[in-house]
């Protein structure tokens, strides 16, 4: 990965199938850096079976109404985000998300963010939602920036955590860039 003086290339895909064992990465990479962004502890993940990571990411990638991204970084794995759209396709659940910290601030979480509003967009669907820990000002301002606005739904991130989440709620009929235009 470039530094702020170099130039690198930033590219957002879906994973595909038999990409388990990148998003099983990715996701202890994210509860190792950042374990108060996410329900499961590090701990909790790492239990589980190569099957269990197998069966959970391959019925999401073949879910009509489910999508995993990553972000890579001159092909280096660098973020995540999953969404799935509720069963009546009005709403899309954003969640997981994860930028590595070397590239924050870089507009990784914004092309993560993009594509799955997009993808959500595509297939109808005009309203997303996503749970934030409170504390987490740059993803916060990341989401807001999409037009998503706070609600009063919170919760404690998990039992016997300090740590407070939030509910925030969009519409996603627009284009983050026209949202100043009216």
């Amino acid at each position: 990965m470039g530094t702020d003086a170099t130039l690198w290339f930033m590219e957002v895909r879906t994973l595909q199938r038999g990409e388990w064992p990148l998003w099983r990465q990715l996701r202890f990479d994210a509860l190792s850096d950042s374990p108060d962004a996410f329900r499961p502890t590090l701990e909790e993940e790492q239990d589980q079976s190569d099957e269990w990571w197998i069966d959970i990411i391959e019925t999401t990638i073949e879910h009509p109404r489910g999508g995993l991204w990553i972000a890579e970084v001159d092909s280096v794995p660098v973020g995540m985000l999953f969404a799935r759209i509720d069963t009546d396709h009005a709403v899309v659940e954003v969640g997981a998300m994860w930028v590595h910290p070397s590239v924050r601030g870089r507009g990784v979480g914004s092309g993560l963010l993009s594509a799955a509003l997009e993808w959500a967009r595509s297939r109808g669907v005009r309203h997303a939602e996503l749970w934030v820990t409170e504390s987490n000002s740059a993803a916060m301002g990341l989401y807001e920036r999409y037009g998503f606005e706070t609600t009063t739904d919170n919760q404690p991130l998990r039992s016997g955590s300090d740590s407070t989440v939030r509910k925030m709620e969009s519409a996603i009929w627009f284009h983050p860039e026209h949202r100043d235009a009216g």
